[in-house]
């Protein structure tokens, strides 16, 4: 009977997490609390997902290239170039992204600023780019 009750625990928890993990990430938008151990391609989700709320009719969104900078023990500085095409232009445009990083817990870094500017005539969407900030922060 142990047996059967822990089977369908463990087939619980399997549905539960395969109905649940992909509803929590249905926007796209990663979590600084949980960046593991791929960085890369952690790096390149948040890059997208900043240059989506700056622009969101943008197309072909990307990162060129990123490096993480210490500023001071517990702060640190995510330096990331990103590009997009216009939806209309289908021009390219480039996007210097510096994100400002309470990193004090190993696993439990915090965004506290975003700072954004890009080559485009089009005004980036500022309120859209803060609010990204409660996401990156949100726990899983």
């Amino acid at each position: 009977m142990t047996t059967t009750m822990n089977q369908r625990g463990i087939l619980g928890l399997v549905f539960a997490l395969a109905v649940l993990v992909p509803a929590a990430f249905a926007d796209g938008v990663p979590t600084f609390k949980s960046r593991k151990e791929q960085e890369k391609k952690f790096v390149s989700e948040a890059c997208e997902a900043i240059l989506k709320a700056a622009h969101f009719t943008s197309k072909e969104r990307a990162l060129e290239k990123y490096e993480f900078e210490e500023v001071r023990k517990g702060r640190a500085k995510l330096i990331m170039r990103g590009s997009f095409k216009g939806a209309v232009s289908r021009k390219q445009y480039f996007a210097d992204i510096v994100v400002h990083l309470d990193t004090l817990g190993p696993d439990r870094w915090e965004v506290l600023r975003i700072e954004y500017s890009d080559n485009d005539n089009v005004p980036y969407n500022r309120r859209k780019v803060d609010e990204l900030i409660k996401k990156f922060n949100s726990r899983d």
